[in-house]
């Protein structure tokens, strides 16, 4: 399982302390809903209830602090498994446009995958503006990894 930064456990105990208050349990589903807008994660009240449910292991119906970091190193790990998925898509890409893991695209290189994709294609005026958007060094390439960070959270 994924481990939490000390960062990441620090920012986590603020939130976690500021949402329990005066309750003497932990979290129960209505501030697991409210963390979780606080996260920016847009989860339905079942999803929140389904994670409460697998990870309240003292099943008192709310998470304490230790249970709430192994949900939240869960979805961590959930993170990472979907980036090297996305990483391995974008491989896929790059092989399709006859290149090697290691090359970069061009902005026309980019901009025909992004043409050759989708029922809405974008025009080119998006497509450049997601290509500079990408190009954090202004190089006029893009790597694999910039790349994936269009598909990542």
């Amino acid at each position: 399982m994924a481990e939490l930064t000390e960062e990441e456990e620090t920012h986590l105990r603020e939130v976690y302390d500021e949402l329990s208050g005066e309750e003497s349990g932990g979290l129960k589903i209505d501030k697991l809903l409210e963390m979780a807008q606080i996260f920016g994660l847009n989860l339905s009240r079942k999803e929140v209830q389904d994670k409460l449910d697998e990870f309240d292991s003292d099943q008192d119906g709310d998470l304490d602090f230790e249970e709430l970091k192994r949900l939240v190193a869960g979805l961590y790990r959930n993170r990472e498994e979907r980036h090297e998925d996305i990483m391995n898509a974008v491989k896929t890409i790059l092989q399709n446009l006859e290149l090697n893991d290691d090359d970069c695209l061009t902005k026309e290189q980019f901009g025909q995958f992004l043409m050759e994709r989708g029922d809405d294609p974008l025009s080119p005026e998006d497509i450049t503006e997601i290509f500079t958007s990408l190009d954090k060094d202004g190089d006029a390439v893009i790597s694999a990894e910039e790349v994936a960070s269009l598909f990542v959270e």
